[in-house]
């Protein structure tokens, strides 16, 4: 079982947030396909870690969905990580791909109030399995 996530992404060159969908770790199945991991800048001065040097970074990466999974050939933003705009169709590529949505954990997860990697603002969006 993995997990997925919204998580706010500063593209660095653009200045734009963008709220894309993350996962907790390197999915089984066809889904593995189309992850890829990326390295997510700070979202604000505050937020970044100086070095040596006095410039800023962030040591903090995160598995992400290339936007090919949901329209194939088409790059849906500039980022090139699928959006939480896109859920609705990723959903529907994880069941016509013999994966599971938790839909029982998940709301229990959600009513509980549980957060998760809240310095990262990571929102909890599913549980999902891989049935094999």
């Amino acid at each position: 079982m993995f997990t997925l996530f919204g998580r706010p992404y500063l593209d660095p060159l653009t200045q734009n947030y963008y709220n894309v969908v993350t996962l907790n770790m390197m999915p089984p199945g066809p889904l593995r396909n189309f992850v890829k991991p990326t390295k997510f800048y700070p979202l604000s001065p505050f937020k970044a870690v100086n070095n040596l040097n006095g410039n800023q970074f962030s040591n903090t990466c995160g598995l992400v969905i290339a936007p090919e999974i949901v329209q194939p050939g088409n790059n849906m933003n500039r980022v090139g990580c699928l959006t939480v705009d896109h859920v609705p169709a990723l959903f529907s590529y994880l069941v016509q791909n013999g994966y599971t949505i938790d839909t029982s954990l998940t709301k229990m997860t959600i009513m509980t109030g549980l957060k998760f990697n809240t310095e990262n603002a990571d929102s909890l969006i599913a549980f999902v399995k891989y049935n094999s």
